[in-house]
């Protein structure tokens, strides 16, 4: 039957001239088709693969988010499906040919203790796998909140003025789901408070509100770990003048988040009314990865590590600006050993074009070798400066010898 709708399709009948213009036309058709079903197929080099799952450690709930990294998932041209368990489920919105996101589905028969399930990328030619631990929804609350320091502004605390200090910080979740944090500040005099003084930490702590960025008021702020990036909040002192601060008084502040019966803390920052403020590079953010051996409280940044043992800390830091970056070491460790892993670069070079891949940020994880001694806590700081900037980023570590 002739396709009414383009004549180059139309049967030839017999004893009718094939004119060589509309003989090329027709191969010119099926050359262009043939392009459409190659990229459709992807017969060029298009096996996919998996590189990371963020949150990076199970068991993952229920209904909560999940983002699969790695490369050619063909999203693009509608050619990506994933599989839980024989579960098969089309990615989220958002999702790219590098970053699958999808939402863990009910499955049939899942006990309490939840179980290991096989993971499933597929795209139009090949497919690749993982093995994930999946329980039922309801699951609790673990892993890391990272909260940092960002700012503070005005950069010097007037005690007679009523302009609001706003300390600026950021928080990401790489917990196992979504959640709601509660935030509070921790207020404490070092050296105590001058005489005639009667302010407490505890009335500076209720002095302060918390806020978006923008201003708005918040009770809380909510954290999904399937949402790559940090969320910034402020926490805000008003009405300082009101507050009977004297000048030159030494505190300490940090933030804690609290939810579900967990809590998380940031470093803890210190603070002279009356003196201008070192700010940190807003553009870098360290954490803390991984001890082996060893284990992290994340809540302390507490690091423990056996008696007399080389152990492997391994650091986060991304870098959301170019340049060349340092890597901060401390210099003076008591009877601890630092120093850098083999392979870890003591100078990072972060470019344009892989800020542009990244989405905007670069990762980096440096891995610093510690040996620690026969008994003994210490506080380190590491961190990041880039080259050619007195602003820097750092965090404070405990190390201790313990099991």
């Amino acid at each position: 039957m002739a396709n009414q709708s383009d004549p180059l399709y139309d049967h030839v009948r017999p004893g009718e001239l094939i004119t060589a213009e509309k003989f090329n036309a027709l191969i010119d058709r099926l050359a262009a088709i043939d392009i459409r079903i190659s990229n459709l197929e992807g017969t060029h080099s298009n096996t996919p693969t998996i590189t990371a799952l963020e949150p990076a450690n199970g068991p993952y709930a229920v209904g909560s988010q999940l983002i699969i990294r790695g490369t050619n998932f063909d999203v693009s041209i509608g050619g990506s499906r994933v599989f839980v368990d024989s579960v098969s489920m089309l990615p989220n919105n958002g999702s790219t040919d590098s970053q699958l996101l999808i939402t863990i589905p009910l499955l049939a028969a899942l006990p309490a203790a939840g179980k290991t399930v096989q993971l499933l990328v597929r795209n139009r030619v090949a497919e690749a796998a993982r093995s994930i631990l999946v329980q039922p929804a309801g699951l609790p609350l673990t892993g890391i909140v990272d909260i940092q320091w960002q700012k503070t502004e005005p950069a010097i605390i007037d005690p007679k003025s009523d302009t609001p200090i706003q300390f600026t910080y950021e928080a990401h979740s790489r917990t196992n789901r979504k959640a709601t944090y509660k935030i509070r500040p921790i207020i404490a005099f070092p050296e105590g408070l001058p005489a005639g003084s009667k302010i407490t930490a505890q009335q500076l702590q209720d002095a302060f509100s918390f806020r978006t960025p923008k201003g708005d008021t918040i009770d809380g702020l909510e954290l999904d770990p399937s949402v790559p990036g940090f969320s910034n909040f402020v926490m805000q002192l008003d009405n300082v003048s009101k507050l009977g601060l004297p000048d030159k008084l030494k505190f300490t502040l940090r933030a804690v988040f609290s939810a579900e019966g967990n809590t998380w803390s940031s470093d803890t920052e210190t603070f002279i009314t009356g003196q201008e403020i070192a700010q940190p590079d807003a553009s870098i953010t360290v954490t803390v990865d991984f001890i082996n051996p060893g284990s992290v409280d994340a809540n302390t940044n507490t690091l423990r590590i056996p008696a007399k043992t080389a152990a492997a800390l391994q650091l986060n830091a991304v870098f959301t600006q170019a340049g060349d970056y340092i890597l901060l070491l401390p210099d003076k460790t008591g009877d601890w050993t630092i120093k850098p892993a083999q392979l870890t670069l003591l100078s990072e070079a972060v470019t344009d074009a892989q800020l542009k891949q990244g989405n905007g940020s670069v990762t980096r994880t440096p891995v610093i070798e510690v040996d620690s001694p026969q008994a003994g806590t210490t506080q380190l700081e590491f961190g990041y400066q880039g080259k050619g900037r007195p602003q820097k980023q750092t965090i404070t570590l405990t190390l201790t010898v313990g099991n």
